[in-house]
């Protein structure tokens, strides 16, 4: 078998992998996006926080064993406990929603970072006595849930804005190529999907080993960085329009604003997360923009080839 041969083939085996493992995160998300998969989470999030309610109840009255004797007395924390769980559903979703399109999988990281932010302002509930009341000592925590929820409103407003304006364009006109980069688009997701549970099995394992605990969400925002960046540079491949290949790479500057917020102190986050936000409707306004005098010009091309040679096709009879 020749060198070239050889490297056919190969590319032949990468192809056909990459078209299981597609074909695997399309299973994947059919079974997740099921109703009875959409019961069964809601049915645990609740479960999540009546049981959350009850146990720091009795650890309250009575002294628990471990891992159990370290849980926080105000019922308020079981809230947050519900809506971590959420987040971590919708780490899933997020995935899933980068195997649609790029632009799909913006909106939904805008709208998980709102979530997070909401997440961040229930956390202070802890702070409160029970029953809960404001006085001059945690004053200063109402001012922060009020910026955290504001802002996570505005996200998940500007998420919405993002969809409406955003102008749906193949990214080739090529069918098989289309193919190619959705194949490829599942390798990212499944990637991301592996992360996810990693990320979770690693954070089990940390209450009953004691090891490096790594931040969950942190660690996945950090992936989701370079996920965006990788498919931006996927899209050179394919791309008919070098308008798409911009509006990749802007969205992944985006998601770097997100995921700074993360991390960001209280009152930045806030106002890092809205940055990202306007920066991806921003993009997108661009992208019409060129997408728009790109046609026009591709329009006018054709009808000065209909009317022919030396001939306005502005003019009349």
């Amino acid at each position: 078998m020749s060198v070239f041969e050889h490297r056919k083939q190969t590319a032949a085996e990468l192809v056909g992998m990459s078209n299981t493992l597609g074909a695997s995160v399309e299973w994947l998300e059919s079974a997740w996006t099921r109703r009875e998969a959409r019961i069964c989470r809601s049915a645990l999030l609740v479960l999540t926080l009546l049981l959350g309610v009850a146990l720091i109840e009795l650890s309250n009255r009575v002294d628990l064993p471990w891992p159990l004797d370290s849980l926080p007395s105000v019922h308020t924390s079981a809230i947050s406990w519900a809506i971590g769980l959420l987040l971590l559903f919708e780490l899933v979703e997020m995935a899933f929603a980068m195997s649609k399109s790029v632009a799909s999988s913006v909106a939904r990281h805008l709208q998980l970072y709102a979530l997070v932010l909401l997440r961040d302002a229930f956390l202070k509930l802890q702070e409160f006595p029970e029953p809960i009341r404001v006085n001059s000592e945690n004053l200063g925590y109402v001012g922060v849930m009020a910026s955290d929820a504001f802002a996570a409103v505005l996200l998940f407003i500007a998420s919405i804005v993002f969809q409406r304006l955003h102008r749906r364009v193949p990214i080739t006109s090529d069918p098989s190529a289309s193919r190619r980069f959705k194949s490829l688009k599942g390798i990212v997701v499944g990637g991301l999907l592996a992360t996810v549970a990693g990320l979770v099995v690693y954070r089990l394992i940390s209450f009953v080993v004691e090891v490096p605990t790594a931040p969950l969400l942190e660690s996945y925002f950090t992936v989701l960085v370079f996920a965006d960046v990788l498919l931006a540079f996927m899209s050179l491949a394919f791309a008919d329009h070098p308008a798409i290949v911009f509006r990749n790479f802007g969205f992944a500057f985006a998601a770097i604003l997100l995921r700074l917020a993360v991390t960001a102190p209280e009152y930045i986050r806030p106002m890092l997360g809205i940055g990202g936000a306007v920066t991806a409707i921003v993009i997108t306004l661009a992208y019409r923009s060129a997408v728009r005098s790109e046609t026009a010009s591709e329009n006018e091309d054709a009808k000065k080839d209909t009317a022919g040679p030396g001939v306005d096709p502005g003019s009349g009879p």
